[in-house]
């Protein structure tokens, strides 16, 4: 016969949470959680006032750049740019609902994954006849 105070513990994904009221590490998870979600909602309404907030859109070489990096962030700039006039700013907000320097953080540590030795992989864009372009930019260009 089973005890009363006898309790099952379920644990949940990597993290083993509990889901208990009374488990520190489930708060200190959801308060992780909720915190990450407000910086999220205030990242896509900085998006929605200007895309390119947070990237460099300056034709100057910054001082802490090297000259592959400054010639891949022209570029890259550039594609941006001409995608943000085809597309139109409500479709380019659509395409980068986080903004355009999240979506580029997001691909380097995607690709700094892969390849330490890249900056940023490739680029992809569709035109207005609906032609997929790209744009390969890593350090041995």
């Amino acid at each position: 016969m089973a005890n009363k105070n006898d309790d099952t513990l379920i644990t949940f994904g990597e993290e083993a949470l509990t889901m208990r009221k009374d488990d520190p590490r489930t708060q200190e998870y959801k308060d992780k959680m909720l915190k990450k979600m407000e910086e999220n909602r205030k990242l896509y309404e900085d998006a929605k006032e200007n895309p390119f907030k947070g990237v460099n859109l300056k034709n100057k070489r910054s001082e802490d750049e090297t000259y592959d990096e400054y010639k891949q962030r022209l570029k890259l700039n550039k594609l941006l740019q001409k995608q943000y006039r085809q597309l139109g700013r409500d479709k380019f907000i659509e395409l980068y609902p986080a903004g355009v320097k999240y979506a580029i953080d997001m691909a380097k540590d995607e690709i700094g994954k892969k390849q330490n030795n890249l900056v940023v992989g490739k680029a992809e864009y569709t035109d207005e006849d609906g032609n997929k372009q790209e744009i390969k930019l890593n350090n041995n260009e």
